[in-house]
């Protein structure tokens, strides 16, 4: 048995774990398997945008992470800035900052309904929420990103957030995954 590095986070991990047990039922030797899962991951894209940019700011000072300073966490915090942040090949930054939470969700998901459009490199999109799996009607793009998704006959798996994720970046958080070759998304 061999570990792999997924290079993505939260519902990244989970959408290479679906993608694997596809891929499995077609009876590859233990020689392709690892090769496969390590071509997919470099196609997966995973966002996450925290609930509470003040919660992240106290998380990350527990942790003694600098990555979000005093002044910037407490501005986000004043001006409801919420950061896109994504993992792509084994990279986690910020790809955008949005006013406000939902609006942050939205713009994730009318970005993952474009790339539906364009097609994906699996047919599973991964969601998920640190909250109640009902919260994800909340949000207004979130039945066309459905019906995107259904359209393209895509399979959406949708979970309450780990704990660990929940923890690291707070309640409410959101996180979507899914694989394409065109690239990185666009904010």
């Amino acid at each position: 048995m061999r570990v792999i590095n997924s290079g993505s986070m939260f519902t990244g991990q989970g959408l290479i774990a679906a993608q694997t047990i596809e891929s499995v039922k077609n009876n590859p030797t233990k020689n392709q398997i690892r090769p496969m899962v390590e071509g997919f991951k470099n196609e997966v894209q995973a966002f996450a945008i925290p609930g509470s940019i003040a919660y992240l700011h106290e998380r990350a000072r527990q942790k003694g992470d600098k990555s979000v300073g005093f002044l910037a966490g407490l501005i986000g915090k004043a001006l409801d800035i919420a950061p896109i942040m994504r993992a792509y090949q084994d990279d986690t930054s910020a790809v955008a900052k949005v006013k406000g939470y939902e609006n942050a969700v939205n713009r994730v998901l009318d970005s993952a309904i474009k790339a539906i459009k364009k097609g994906l490199t699996s047919h599973y999109i991964c969601v998920s929420i640190a909250d109640e799996l009902d919260a994800l009607h909340t949000f207004s793009r979130y039945s066309d990103f459905l019906a995107a998704a259904e359209n393209a006959n895509l399979t959406v798996l949708t979970s309450v957030m780990n704990m660990t994720g929940a923890i690291n970046i707070g309640p409410g958080s959101f996180s979507l995954s899914l694989a394409t070759d065109q690239g990185e998304l666009k904010f």
